[in-house]
């Protein structure tokens, strides 16, 4: 059984529209998109939540893009994050680590199971 990337899409749009419809959920979800500039031209989207501020549940999806050397796969990710909001930055700074799983279309230089570091900036706090 192949599962289409639309049913995917599908599937994930339901659950944060039926997250942002709950009065009382201590989930946050979020939507993400951009482009890569470092090592590659793909561009990227996914959908996730933070919960109670602590922890983060992400699904990304990665498209082929030209790089240095060659051209990479499309990718999907997904990954689960601890949080930590320093008290210095009046909890809008960000970091988390966690661990995340690979999925490609075709073996590449990255291993299936691996780790997210991330940092970033709650611009939704006041």
């Amino acid at each position: 059984m192949k599962v289409r990337s639309a049913t995917v899409v599908a599937v994930l749009a339901f659950i944060v529209t039926w997250m942002m419809g709950a009065e009382d959920a201590d989930a946050d979800p979020y939507l993400q998109f951009g482009q890569m500039q470092n090592e590659s031209d793909a561009t990227f989207a996914g959908v996730g939540y933070t919960h109670n501020d602590k922890w983060d549940i992400n699904a990304t999806f990665v498209g082929r893009g030209e790089t240095d050397w060659g051209e990479h796969p499309k990718m999907r990710i997904i990954s689960v994050s601890r949080l930590i909001y320093p008290k210095w930055t009046d909890h809008k700074f960000y970091m988390g680590v966690g661990l995340s799983r690979v999925d490609m279309d075709e073996d590449w230089l990255v291993e299936s199971h691996n780790f997210k570091l991330q940092f970033g900036w709650d611009f939704g706090r006041s």
